[in-house]
């Protein structure tokens, strides 16, 4: 793991010139890239620079290489890294990103993905977005997920496979299920439809938000199950 400067990480990620915060309204510092102020900027929890769990990169702050989920639970992925923890401004964002048509928005979460890729030093063969069902991309007019996907790989040069997985099982919100539940809404929601694509090969997994590992995990059991070698899961923010 290399190091850091974590201040000027986010300084060159998030303040552009003339631009105005996009939490906040007012006008920023001016600087190279993006666009939150300072003040906004405080509000940021990213996990650079502190200890994470070895599998699933949530900040533990105990002894021990792993969070108490993944001491107990076996999961199929071989690890998750996140940018930073959700809560403001980044959660908000999200929302406004997935839920209020601001489609502007991708360019900064896949600078989000492509700093976290950077400093943890990721590898991997192609990148898969996690898949939403069709129904949901109707919904919304545009799956929100690929616009990062999409972004982050010609930033970063990584390839992207496109129509190897797909959900097909249109599942209940699981921000509105419990632990166990979500596990259950998932079962055999994800089928991979491109075994060449992903045979012997380490996958990143590109997803925006990770709560109880379910979503990751399923992808990843289905990825693996197809011939994958390797899963790594790349996110905007944990909860």
């Amino acid at each position: 793991m290399k190091k850091i400067n974590t201040i000027k990480i986010l300084q060159n990620l998030f303040f552009p010139k003339n631009l105005k915060c996009v939490v906040c309204g007012r006008d920023k510092e001016e600087n190279t890239d993006f666009n939150i102020c300072n003040e906004c900027l405080k509000k940021l929890d990213i996990t650079f620079g502190k200890k994470v769990c070895l599998k699933c990169g949530r900040v533990i702050n105990h002894m021990g290489d792993y969070c108490i989920s993944c001491k107990n639970n076996n999961f199929y992925f071989d690890e998750a890294r996140s940018f930073c923890v959700y809560k403001e401004p980044v959660s908000n964002l999200i929302k406004e990103y997935k839920f209020f048509n601001k489609k502007y928005l991708y360019t900064l979460f896949s600078e989000c993905l492509l700093k976290a890729y950077d400093y943890y030093g990721i590898k991997a063969d192609t990148a898969i977005l996690v898949p939403v069902h069709e129904n949901v991309t109707k919904q919304r007019k545009y799956n929100h997920i690929e616009f990062i996907c999409r972004s982050f790989c010609e930033k970063s040069g990584m390839l992207k496979s496109d129509n190897v997985l797909i959900k097909v099982k249109d599942t209940s919100l699981q921000a509105s299920l419990k632990g166990s539940d979500r596990k259950k809404n998932l079962e055999n929601a994800f089928k991979v439809i491109d075994k060449k694509a992903i045979k012997g090969k380490s996958v990143l997994l590109i997803d925006d938000i990770i709560t109880t590992n379910s979503t990751v995990n399923e992808c990843a059991r289905t990825l693996k199950q197809a011939g994958a070698d390797k899963v790594t899961a790349l996110i905007i923010a944990y909860v």
